[in-house]
This record gives structure tokens, sequence and C-alpha cells, in this order.
């Protein structure tokens, strides 16, 4: 009895590591807006990991800060500095999911998004779509700076407006 109880948690487990693929991020687009500014991100990595049907089980991206973009060279300076994202001092941002799950509502990532050295568990929406030969997972929320510990002046926004879209091979 024993042993058949362990060969049958053998092929449990066995196929359950099958199902699961991780997939390395192929291309991105993020973007942040505000009132007074909006950005690019040029590099974002990671691995997403979804089951057979290729929906996502755990998400776990890494945004490269000093790939940031703006309209023009002082903005892109002003963002990366102290004021605001740091970059020399906090080089990524990062999002490692802890629970995927899927309600009546949609589909929803739960997890921990560091940025600027701080870490909060945030809860994001995920639009989920097949393009050709390609899944892409995007996502829309809002970040408050002075949650994350930014620099806050008040003619500058207080909350920014963050779009990821994320595209791996299907």
């Amino acid at each position: 009895m024993k042993v058949l109880m362990i060969t049958l948690l053998t092929f449990f487990f066995t196929g359950m590591l099958i199902a699961q693929k991780t997939h390395s991020v192929d291309t991105s687009k993020v973007a942040f807006f505000s009132k007074e500014a909006s950005g690019v991100f040029k590099t974002l990595s990671g691995n997403i990991v979804t089951d057979e049907g290729n929906m996502p089980i755990s998400f776990d991206l890494s945004i490269d800060v000093a790939s940031l973009k703006m309209s023009s060279g002082m903005q892109t300076k002003h963002a990366k500095s102290s004021e605001w994202f740091h970059a020399s001092q906090y080089p990524n941002i990062q999002f490692k999911s802890t629970e995927v799950f899927k309600n009546e509502e949609g589909l929803f990532a739960k997890g921990e998004l560091t940025l600027h050295g701080i870490s909060k568990t945030v809860t994001l929406p995920i639009q989920m779509d097949k393009e050709n030969k390609y899944i892409s997972f995007m996502t829309k929320f809002k970040v408050k700076r002075k949650d994350f510990g930014m620099a806050l002046d008040r003619k500058e926004a207080q909350i920014i407006q963050v779009i990821a879209k994320i595209f791996i091979e299907a």
C-alpha cells in the first residue's frame, strides 16, 4: 500500500512539473503617465510560468530603470535622478507574483512590487490575448509616489499611471 501511494504521488507531482512551462519575455512595452510627464522603459526582462493551456501561473519581472526615455533629455535626467526613480541607487523595478487567480471580474496577479527600494503587495489586473504566435499580458495600474518613498514636489504628479504589455511565444 505504501509503495502504491508513493508511486501515485510521484506520478502526480511529475505531471504537475511537466505541465508547466517557463517563458522568457520576448518583447515588452512599459510606459508611465502623469499630468506633467510620461516616459517609456525600454528594457524589461524576466520569466512567466504558464500551464499547458498557456494560462499564467507566475510572473517574475524586472525593469531596468536606466532604460527610461522621456520626451526630452532634461526630463529623462530628472526622472532618473533622486527626485524620481533614483536609477543609480535603485536600478530595477521588480514584480514577483505570489498568486495568479481568476474570478468573475477577470484575471489578476498578486505579488510584491519593488520600486525605489520599497516593496508593497499589489494586485494587478491582467488582460491576456493571443496575437499570432505570441501571447500578450497587459496591465494598467496606478502608483502613489509617496507610498514608495519617492521625493514629492507639489508641482509634480503624486500618482503615476503605469501600462505594461509583455509578449511571450505561444
